[in-house]
């Protein structure tokens, strides 16, 4: 699979006009979108799957950052169940020492 990622991408950079060629984003530029809370824009969208479409350790990057956020939610989806249960367990003590 790697060799077909590697042609694409010398194939990708020889037919594509200088004009567009000298748009494409760095990496630097990917992890800032990839990071980015903010919707993005069509531009931002073509020329960011454009380089994804070239770039190795850019997908690897996006496949990190998703497995990341995965990885964060679960914890923090855990945490507030047992936040939830501890709050649970702190009003049933507090209403049997005062109604007794």
């Amino acid at each position: 699979m790697f060799w077909v990622r590697n042609f694409l991408r010398r194939l990708y950079l020889l037919l594509l006009p200088i004009s567009i060629r000298k748009q494409l984003y760095s990496c630097k530029d990917v992890a800032a979108l990839l990071a980015s809370p903010d919707p993005l824009t069509f531009k931002q969208k073509f020329f960011l799957h454009l380089h994804l479409l070239i770039c190795n350790n850019c997908v690897s990057y996006k496949g990190q950052i998703g497995r990341l956020g995965c990885i964060l939610r679960d914890l923090i989806g855990q945490r507030f169940q047992e936040d939830e249960k501890e709050m649970k367990d702190l009003e049933e003590k507090i209403v049997k020492k005062y109604i007794n």
